[in-house]
């Protein structure tokens, strides 16, 4: 996981790795959630210097981030109110 933000943070570093390096720390935040705010921060302060190819990439990750969020907190919300549900029905 370091060594794909090391990748995506060099100057040096071919496209075609960030391109993966993008993919993979995108498929890591399902198992590690919390590292998906700096892969955000990351893609934006890289965006101005990088090219169309990580433009492509980081703009379809940043989709699937934003819709994994939108479901985890909707998710959270359906389980918040079964939960309610079961709770006044007991009563």
């Amino acid at each position: 996981m370091t060594l794909c933000f090391d990748y995506l943070l060099s100057l040096d570093e071919e496209i075609a790795v960030k391109a993966f390096s993008l993919t993979v720390l995108n498929n890591l935040s399902i198992l590690y959630p919390e590292i998906k705010q700096e892969l955000k921060t990351i893609i934006e302060d890289r965006w101005e210097f990088e090219t169309a190819a990580f433009h492509s990439r980081a703009k379809k990750i940043l989709k699937e981030i934003g819709q994994r969020n939108s479901d985890s907190v909707i998710g959270q919300r359906n389980s918040d109110s079964v939960i309610g549900q079961r709770n006044s029905d007991s009563v």
